[in-house]
């Protein structure tokens, strides 16, 4: 018999396990919100039949902004396009970029780029609502954009 996992805790249904593997997913992204449960403490379990072992996993939210879904408008002071993205990105910033991360939405970061490109391969990622952040000298943008 091979591993097996399990885990407790999931009082919500926000999680599932992947029994084989024991990857962790989101079952439920509308139990996903920091403001009501801003961290899951989850108790995950291993056992190959005769031995097993457990450990705590503690899954900490970000912080967004809910009401940012909009791609921006052109007296904004950046665009993300298209929303919602198959393959490319684009962001159009009026300030030098410094950082742009991609997070999920779990809060898990996905991808971070330290300089600016014409477009951002996100061809990757899984289908989803994602949250882009992105960092100039002197401010933080946050958008969140949709992965088809």
């Amino acid at each position: 018999m091979g591993m097996r996992y399990s885990f407790a805790g999931n009082d919500l249904g926000g999680f599932s396990i992947e029994t084989a593997s024991g990857e962790l997913r989101v079952a439920d992204e509308a139990v996903m919100d920091f403001e009501t449960t801003p961290s899951f403490s989850l108790t995950v379990e291993v056992s190959d039949g005769d031995l097993s072992s457990s450990a705590t996993v503690t899954v900490d939210l970000n912080d967004v902004d809910e009401n940012t879904l909009s791609v921006g408008t052109p007296q904004d002071d950046f665009l993300v396009y298209p929303n919602p993205v198959a393959d490319k990105l684009s962001v159009e910033l009026k300030a030098p970029l410094e950082h742009l991360s991609i997070y999920d939405v779990s809060g898990v970061l996905t991808k971070k780029y330290l300089r600016a490109l014409d477009e951002y391969d996100v061809s990757d990622l899984s289908e989803g609502v994602y949250t882009i952040i992105i960092e100039t000298e002197d401010a933080r943008y946050v958008r969140r954009f949709i992965k088809k």
